[in-house]
């Protein structure tokens, strides 16, 4: 529990291809506790040079500035994936959002999709391209999302809805040195949903200028639309509300975590 007097060290940066996004992220955070009188300092884990001297830098900082907590505004590997969660806990260093395991499963969406399927929970239809392969076309029929296995921000995202796309789509994903998902098209509505300690906040619906919420949109100020609360009817609202504690609680997820769903017009709710 947050003190007037707690240390918090926002750890941003890092090595993976949302780098500046988390850059992005541990600003802001770190903003708003200054504006909040809150004692803080914002650390990069830099991507240059040996990772074991950037480990070595962080705690010493850490240790420095007498954290007495860690945030960690990392996305995607060593950020999301359970890695930097890790290590904070063998250095017994208290941090935001879920831990180790939950930290993992729910950065590996193909893991996570087996995870929503064994509990009941809806996903969108979805096949695996084995990192370095390369198919002739694509295993589901279009139109299809091609995502990276492990990443975040939608870096590496692509829709496609010819097959002549697909390749190109392929090599996009594929840029990033992992598997690449490929996903089920689903028409709808996008909707966020904040969970915090098991408990869903208001849903936001997102309406990006294009198909898809990509990363342009993402990180462009005015790139979408944000509608919180999402303009729905109840039934529909209070059910999303439930598919996301459900999603956060199957993960095992602790603090704060966000479920990102598509809505059916026919009221069918997707966890991607």
């Amino acid at each position: 529990m947050l003190t007037p007097a707690t240390r918090v060290l926002v750890v941003t940066g890092g090595w993976s291809a949302e780098r500046e996004g988390c850059l992005a992220s541990g600003k802001a955070v770190a903003d708003c506790l200054e504006a909040a009188g809150q004692p803080c300092r914002l650390h990069d884990l830099a991507p240059a040079g040996p990772r074991d001297a950037a480990v070595r830098g962080l705690l010493a900082e850490a240790e420095a500035f007498r954290a007495d907590v860690v945030y960690v505004a990392l996305h995607g590997p060593f950020g999301e994936d359970g890695t930097i969660q890790g290590l904070l806990e063998l250095a017994g260093l208290p941090y935001n959002g879920s831990g180790v395991l939950a930290s993992s499963l729910a950065n590996d969406k193909v893991v996570a999709k087996q995870v929503f399927v064994a509990n009941k929970i809806t996903t969108p239809r979805s096949a695996v391209i084995p990192r370095g392969a390369r198919p002739a076309g694509p295993p589901l029929a279009l139109p299809v999302v091609l995502k990276p296995r492990a990443l975040g921000s939608s870096v590496g995202v692509s829709l496609v809805e010819r097959t002549e796309e697909f390749g190109a789509a392929v090599e996009l994903a594929a840029a990033h040195g992992q598997d690449v998902l490929v996903e089920a098209f689903v028409r709808g509505r996008e909707l966020t949903a904040g969970v915090l300690d098991g408990e869903p906040l208001p849903l936001v619906e997102v309406v990006p200028p294009g198909r898809i919420y990509d990363y342009a949109a993402k990180y462009t100020p005015g790139g979408a639309v944000h509608k919180c609360p999402a303009p729905m009817p109840k039934k529909q609202y209070e059910a999303a509300q439930r598919t996301a504690a459900a999603a956060y609680q199957a993960l095992g997820c602790e603090g704060a975590a966000r479920v990102d769903m598509i809505a059916e017009d026919t009221g069918t709710l997707y966890v991607i």
